[in-house]
């Protein structure tokens, strides 16, 4: 029983963070992409929970929600990497693994503050 959590590095594309859950996956699984790896993204390997029992992190809020469309999905948690150590940092950011129990990775989880823009409150005079 364990997991993989697919985190983003960096910021990015459609309102993502730093730290925020991009993907859960059950071991043994075919792998991830060659894009989802360093710089942009690292995996967590969680050594004591399924996939069912980790969901309560990997939920998504949306940031913006213009018109009929919805802009800037984050994760409900995400990864504090600075409060990672050094080491595990490292581990992280250049080979794009870390692994851990699942306690001391909800340790390093923290709520998103996320923002909800309504489309009466854009301004569209640019």
């Amino acid at each position: 029983m364990a997991i993989e959590v697919l985190f983003r590095l960096k910021d990015g594309p459609s309102g993502r963070r730093a730290g925020d859950i991009v993907a859960v996956k059950e071991l043994p699984h075919r792998g991830w992409g060659k894009e989802e790896g360093p710089p942009n993204y690292a995996v967590v390997r969680i050594s004591d929970v399924d996939k069912k029992n980790f969901e309560q992190y990997h939920k998504r809020h949306y940031t913006e929600i213009i018109g009929d469309s919805v802009y800037g999905a984050r994760s409900k948690f995400k990864l504090n990497i600075d409060a990672l150590s050094v080491e595990d940092k490292t581990a992280l950011t250049e080979t794009g693994l870390y692994e851990d129990r699942l306690s001391a990775v909800t340790d390093k989880l923290e709520a998103n503050t996320l923002s909800v823009v309504s489309p009466a409150s854009i301004s569209r005079d640019g």
